[in-house]
């Protein structure tokens, strides 16, 4: 809504930090699925708020509006990318053990 009305670089800033913790906390819950232990809670919460801000550096450096810089790219696909193939290779495990 806060869109609608002005550009505001802080608000894009914060928003592309918490898409990437978003994404962070999605590859620990995928991880803990694959993996079945809860012992990664902690260490990926500092993990995640370090890329978050990381993500937030190179936004800030953006000078024009609605321009992603392409470290943040790098960063959101590698995470997701990450997700995938721990889910492929989920999916894998799953499949031989029933064959």
């Amino acid at each position: 809504m806060a869109l609608l009305f002005r550009p505001n670089p802080l608000l894009r800033v914060a928003t592309s930090g918490a898409g990437v913790a978003a994404l962070m906390l999605f590859l620990t819950a995928i991880v803990q699925f694959t993996l079945g232990n809860n012992r990664l809670q902690w260490p990926v919460l500092w993990l995640s708020a370090l890329f978050a801000l990381t993500a937030c550096y190179y936004e800030s450096k953006v000078t024009r509006f609605g321009e992603v810089r392409w470290e943040s790219a790098i960063l959101e696909s590698a995470i997701c990318l990450a997700t995938g193939w721990l889910l492929m290779a989920r999916r894998e495990c799953f499949r031989r053990s029933r064959h």
